[in-house]
């Protein structure tokens, strides 16, 4: 509070500058009193009650003052959160309509994901086969032209010489199929395989743009196995049970303490 605040506040309202000399009155003899006799704790006792009225005589009138005002800012308050509900109403439903389509599309996305790997694999299969193919190929062309030479080359019979010239010609068909084959799977292996769509994580529009993130967010599902560390003891159940009588308790320290109780006016 400012001073000057303070100052025009006692000067326009006699009851808080009375209020104010009370204040300062229980204050000083507060600080100066001495309680080594039975006297000086009456004194004190007395100074005791006399802060318990200044102190109802201030929010009396705190409240008093204040009071129109609250009641002005509560209506005011009502309105507006009458006029806001349905906006928190409103954007609970969007987002959970949002996130639920996102899910929808992360979970496509996946199936993208999953089958592009399978195509890779795929592709990747067809490429190994493909190398495989044509070392088979060239293998067999040289084991059909080892025949055809060989065939040339000694001096058989007839019938001899025929045979080796059909092994030569199936050899010779034999390396076309492997060829074909291999080109085959060189196509396979050469097949463009589109990446998997990535859903977009803020979505901008011209009111504003909406970001989505992930968060960690925990249920627990077995109590019992939660480990020590993340529990917390009930204060408030081990409170009551004390105020009933509960007087011994496992890991707890139960002791009496003394407290003074402030009531109204009255003597010896």
């Amino acid at each position: 509070m400012s001073e000057e605040f303070a100052t025009e506040l006692l000067a326009r309202d006699p009851q808080i500058a009375a209020l104010s000399a009370r204040v300062s009155g229980v204050e000083a003899i507060a600080s100066a009193l001495a309680v080594t006799t039975d006297d000086e704790c009456l004194i004190a006792s007395s100074n005791l009650a006399e802060v318990a009225q200044v102190r109802k005589g201030a929010e009396a009138r705190r409240k008093h003052i204040v009071g129109p005002q609250n009641e002005a800012i509560r209506r005011i308050n009502d309105f507006f959160h009458q006029l806001v509900d349905p906006l928190e109403r409103a954007e609970a439903t969007l987002k959970t309509k949002i996130l639920a389509y996102r899910r929808v599309q992360e979970e496509a996305a996946a199936i993208e994901r999953r089958q592009a790997e399978e195509e890779r694999r795929r592709a990747a299969e067809a490429e190994f086969a493909r190398l495989r193919a044509l070392e088979d190929a060239r293998l067999v062309a040289e084991a059909a032209e080892r025949a055809r030479r060989e065939a040339q080359a000694e001096p058989m019979a007839s019938q001899a010489e025929k045979a080796a010239a059909v092994a030569a010609e199936r050899a010779a068909t034999l390396a076309l199929a492997v060829e074909t084959k291999a080109a085959q799977q060189a196509t396979l292996a050469r097949v463009v395989i589109a990446p998997a769509r990535e859903i977009a994580k803020t979505i901008a529009t011209r009111a504003g743009s909406v970001t989505a993130r992930k968060v960690w967010r925990f249920e627990i599902v077995e109590p019992m196995r939660v480990p020590h560390e993340y529990w917390v003891v009930d204060e408030k159940r081990i409170g009551e049970a004390v105020r009933a009588g509960v007087r011994e308790i496992p890991g707890v320290r139960i002791y009496e303490d003394e407290l003074l109780a402030v009531g109204g006016g009255g003597g010896r």
